[in-house]
């Protein structure tokens, strides 16, 4: 009961939402791109041309081969339930307001450096030159449950230190690269509150897994909470943060 699109044209969006829309949804379908990776090759964008409304739910969905699976400016409320995002360079890239996106189960894996665009499970805090981060960063919720699994990522998280939170994580990792990059090191804003629990984590990098990169400036929280690793090689530590940052 699937619903194939294969897109051949590159640099284009496969599809986008116009202005002002409300509870578009998109269910059963398998949204495959032409592998082309230019800045919009994007699976679903919402907020292309101005805010695009609320209410969006996003349900047994595949999508792969674009430069971003996801990719959303001004624009609130959306639930993406059991939807495999892969083999992209960014699975999910949220602008500047995406307020209250719920993922509920599915999976987010292989979404690496391609293109020149750098991999990214989720990555929150994407501009461009017609869509700035604006002056309201702080409504951004964030809540990952129900059985999701983030696996072969160059980075679970990237997220971009404009926005403020808060975020909560209850999920699978397995053969990450990193778990998370947390702000930029350069502006002074920091997310207030990113939280992992009930998490579990497995087959790790050497790297850092969890790392923010904030200014001694910068305020913030992390909390990680009923948590777990089988992982005992983590040569740079699981987490490293900066003078400023409650753990």
């Amino acid at each position: 009961g699937v619903t194939r699109v294969r897109q051949l044209s590159g640099g284009v969006p496969c599809f986008a939402a116009p202005s002002g829309t409300m509870m578009v949804q998109f269910e059963d379908m398998s949204l495959i791109g032409p592998e082309s990776w230019g800045s919009e090759s994007v699976g679903l964008y919402y907020g292309k041309d101005a805010s695009t409304g609320s209410h969006h739910l996003l349900k047994n969905l595949e999508i792969k081969g674009f430069r971003s699976g996801l990719r959303t400016w001004q624009c609130a409320f959306f639930t993406a339930q059991n939807c495999m995002v892969w083999k992209n360079a960014r699975g999910y890239e949220l602008g500047n307001n995406t307020d209250g996106l719920h993922i509920i189960g599915g999976r987010v894996s292989d979404n690496i450096l391609r293109g020149g665009a750098s991999g990214a499970g989720l990555l929150l805090g994407w501009t461009d030159a017609t869509h700035s981060p604006g002056v309201v960063t702080e409504n951004n919720r964030i809540q990952i449950d129900g059985g999701v699994k983030f696996g072969g990522n160059d980075v679970s998280f990237d997220f971009s230190d404009y926005w403020s939170g808060p975020v909560k994580v209850s999920a699978y990792f397995e053969n990450e690269t990193k778990i998370a990059w947390l702000g930029d090191g350069v502006t002074t804003s920091f997310s207030k509150l990113i939280e992992f629990d009930n998490s579990y984590f497995t087959v790790l990098s050497a790297n850092t897994q969890i790392e923010a990169r904030n200014p001694t400036t910068a305020v913030g929280s992390i909390a990680i909470r009923r948590c777990r690793t089988d992982s005992a090689d983590i040569a740079g530590g699981f987490l490293k943060v900066g003078q400023d940052i409650s753990v």
